[in-house]
């Protein structure tokens, strides 16, 4: 619907009755796959064995060779209600992303989100740090700022434009990890944002800014004013100059015409006398 002047825009992969199934919805079906793994996982081993490896970290990655871990802890996401909401919001925006860009460029990005993490967690390691990464919540998020980034007046929520939304919830999570201080995750987040607008920017995408087609405003329609019904001259008043006449000079000092005139005003004298059928 948004992505109508799009440069790239794509078919669907495949359809499921009527609903077109993007690569955004195909990926959306994998991470919610992912997530009931993850809860299964959890259950059986409690101890928590099976998901560090998967998670990122710079000493297990970098130092041991676990190279794997740069991609699987995307899909290290335990359930909630907020990564429902999350894959929503991939299908939705990711969609209108993708047809915007293509396909392929989309998957591109959506690879440059994931490895933006690994790598600002690298960079954090060789500053002696090591935080766990893991879970697909700024990968998403990233996917929505794309969307703003394309089309940043597009009412989204109860017609709030996508700037506005975007800028909300930026300063929402970013207040969220000050008062946790969680300074990683916040750096995770604007990290993540500016690797979108950095991608975006290289596809030359964010120079076009795609503006939403504005609503047709209703052209104002010109009221034709009533014509008022013509009202017939009185009678009386029509033959009075003719009456005085006669008075006068008698019914020899009228013309024809004024013969005719009195002809008529005697005709609609007495169809106006008669009784209505």
């Amino acid at each position: 619907m948004f992505s109508e002047k799009g440069f790239g825009n794509v078919s669907p992969l495949t359809w499921v009755g009527t609903y077109p199934v993007y690569l955004a919805t195909a990926i959306a079906a994998v991470q919610a796959v992912a997530m009931v793994l993850t809860s299964l996982i959890m259950a059986v081993s409690p101890q928590g064995d099976v998901l560090p490896s998967l998670a990122f970290t710079w000493q297990a990655a970098a130092q041991q060779g676990h190279l794997w871990q740069f991609v699987t802890y995307v899909f290290v996401n335990p359930p909630s209600f907020w990564m429902v909401i999350q894959l929503i919001m991939l299908v939705m925006f990711g969609s209108e992303v993708e047809k915007f860009l293509g396909r392929q460029q989309f998957l591109w990005l959506y690879i440059a989100l994931v490895l933006a993490g690994p790598l600002l967690y690298c960079v954090l390691g060789l500053l002696g740090k090591n935080p766990v990464l893991m879970g697909s919540s700024a990968v998403h998020f990233g996917v929505f700022l794309a969307f703003v980034m394309l089309y940043p007046r597009a009412e989204i929520f109860f017609g709030f434009q996508a700037r506005w939304v975007a800028a909300v919830l930026l300063g929402i999570y970013t207040l969220q990890g000050l008062a946790g201080r969680d300074l990683t995750g916040v750096g995770l987040l604007w990290w993540t944002g500016l690797a979108a607008l950095i991608y975006l920017r290289w596809e030359g995408a964010v120079g076009a800014l795609m503006p939403m087609p504005e609503r047709p405003t209703p052209k104002p329609v010109r009221r034709t004013p009533a014509k008022k019904p013509r009202k017939d001259p009185d009678v009386h008043e029509s033959i009075d100059p003719i009456l005085e006449k006669i008075s006068k000079h008698g019914m020899s000092s009228l013309t024809k015409e004024e013969k005719a005139r009195l002809e008529r005003a005697r005709a609609v004298l007495i169809q106006k006398e008669k009784p209505d059928a």
